[in-house]
């Protein structure tokens, strides 16, 4: 059964922090966050990333938005913020025209379908283990390496998406409460109604 953790995530209340005032302005073309730290570059692979954002400032020109790095490459068009509250951090992905994704081992970060309920598509490496459940042509788009993101995101730009209607008929907290209440229920039909109804609010 594929099931994430990712899945619990709640749209209305990623849509509340992120869009207080209705949908911003765009700032940036793309935005990338990885925390600082050994453990958070691995996760996020940050050398990857770093290969890929000398691709979408230096050849194309896009605005980056880096979140979390300060040893991010001097590039135009590259801008460097701390790691900020997840509300600011929403805010700051909802003024984006793109995230990029570049994980493999993290394998179904939140950050993917928190980026669709914000109405911003994906940029997602290929080979990430769980969250590529996500991309769709109204989501987002794959890519393999540093080779080919740059001509990735120039199309993604220019696609025409709907990340935000796209994650409502596919996911979302009490789609996933349900099929996890299905599942369950195959494994013991007669599962009281309460346990099944604590067990789909395990996640935050």
């Amino acid at each position: 059964m594929l099931f994430s953790n990712s899945d619990f995530t709640d749209v209305d209340r990623v849509r509340a922090a992120g869009l207080p005032d209705g949908p911003p302005g765009k700032r940036w073309d793309v935005l990338y966050v990885c925390r600082p730290g050994r453990r958070a570059a691995l996760a996020k692979d940050w050398d990857l990333a770093r290969a890929c954002l000398r691709r979408l400032c230096a050849e194309l020109g896009l605005r980056v938005l880096v979140v979390g790095r300060f040893d991010a490459p001097d590039l135009p068009g590259l801008e460097v913020k701390d790691a900020v509250a997840w509300a600011d951090y929403l805010g700051l992905v909802a003024r984006s025209r793109m995230v990029l994704i570049p994980h493999r081992l993290d394998a179904s970060p939140r950050a993917l379908p928190e980026a669709l309920a914000l109405d911003v598509p994906v940029l997602v490496r290929d080979d990430l283990l769980g969250g590529w459940k996500y991309v769709a042509p109204a989501t987002g788009a794959f890519f393999t390496d540093d080779g080919d993101v740059g001509d990735t995101a120039a199309r993604l730009l220019g696609q025409d998406v709907a990340p935000a209607a796209w994650l409502a008929a596919h996911y979302g907290r009490e789609r996933a409460e349900r099929r996890l209440a299905d599942f369950l229920r195959t494994l013991d039909a007669d599962l009281p109604h309460e346990r099944v109804s604590i067990a789909g609010r395990i996640s935050p």
